[in-house]
């Protein structure tokens, strides 16, 4: 489970970065959007103090995790990602159905996702 993960994360920032399909031409232009992952990325100031480092130039995009059984396991407010957007970056946001502190867990397989055992934490 944990390489798919892997593979389904390097999937989705392969895209997010080309702004194309994998299967583009050589031809096609490509748009470059650099993204910036903190350990702290669930705070303003992280975002402001990354900004001023590098010149005052804000990050495209400002990647959130969030593990189902982790510390970090609700959605950021509605208000922060607002203020993400307002200092010029897009939120893109992780949701993974793992415990970090135990990536084996038998509570967050792909059976128990299937079979609707998470439905009320999805919804």
């Amino acid at each position: 489970m944990r390489r798919l993960s892997l593979v389904m994360t390097l999937m989705t920032v392969i895209l997010v970065v080309t702004g194309v399909p994998l299967t583009a031409s050589a031809t096609t232009p490509r748009r470059l959007a650099l993204g910036v992952s903190m350990p702290d990325n669930r705070d303003l100031a992280t975002l402001d103090a990354f900004t001023a480092s590098v010149g005052g130039h804000a990050p495209a995009i400002w990647s959130l995790w969030s593990d189902w059984g982790g510390w970090d396991a609700a959605f950021p407010d509605l208000e922060f990602m607002n203020g993400i957007r307002q200092r010029g970056a897009v939120p893109m946001f992780f949701w993974q159905p793992v415990d970090p502190t135990d990536l084996d867990d038998p509570r967050f397989t792909y059976p128990t996702i299937i079979a609707g055992d998470h439905d009320e934490y999805i919804r």
